[in-house]
């Protein structure tokens, strides 16, 4: 699964079609003919509704098309979730930075 996006493998693989015509192909052009998950940027799923694209983002994302981190995240495109005083501090101090996962959780 490339998340809406193209195989970069194997497209446009000499398809002969000029490469801004295949990216509105796949990804929808400014009349939102074609809506897939490219449209909201791989952060969120493409629905056509009455032959409009719209995103539904994932909670990290927010924008007409998931382009920006959403209340609480920070640091686009990767939109960590910010540290706060209460959960990060024990309500001890100003908090900064976001949070990482990593192998121990």
């Amino acid at each position: 699964d490339h998340y809406g996006w193209p195989d970069k493998d194997t497209w446009p693989a000499n398809s002969g079609v000029p490469a801004e015509a295949a990216a509105k192909g796949v990804c929808g052009d400014s009349d939102h003919m074609t809506c897939t998950n490219a449209f909201c940027y791989g952060h969120g799923t493409g629905t056509d509704v009455d032959g409009t694209c719209t995103c539904t983002c994932e909670v990290e994302y927010t924008g007409d098309r998931c382009q920006f981190c959403g209340t609480g995240y920070e640091g686009y495109p990767e939109c960590l979730e910010k540290c706060t005083s209460e959960a990060d501090c024990s309500g001890n101090g100003d908090a900064s930075g976001v949070k990482w996962l990593n192998e121990f959780g």
